[in-house]
């Protein structure tokens, strides 16, 4: 993710896009849209590029949002690190510490 003034007015974009980072975690987080539904609409976008958002956001934003929203954010985010731990294990590779 990166911000360039040059790019959607110095919003915070996923790097090498024009797709601001919001306008991937608002129909997730608050119009139930899945994570294949957001891919096929921004098919330039990687999956580890949306989980990264959906962490920063929960480690970044909470205090910023609405309950619902920060909820919805610790949901997404608790899955992408149970979802890694498992596949970590299949794989013995290690986990993300933070």
């Amino acid at each position: 993710m990166v911000v360039d003034p040059q790019v959607c007015f110095g919003q915070l974009t996923f790097k090498g896009t024009r797709v601001p980072v919001e306008a991937v975690l608002i129909p997730l987080l608050l119009k139930g849209r899945t994570m294949e539904e957001i891919l096929t609409a921004w098919p330039e976008l990687k999956r580890e590029a949306i989980e990264e958002a959906i962490r920063l956001a929960a480690a970044a934003w909470p205090e910023l949002l609405r309950a619902d929203v920060e909820k919805a954010i610790k949901c997404l985010a608790a899955g992408l690190t149970k979802r890694h731990a498992v596949k970590a294990k299949a794989t013995g590779e290690s986990t993300p510490s933070g």
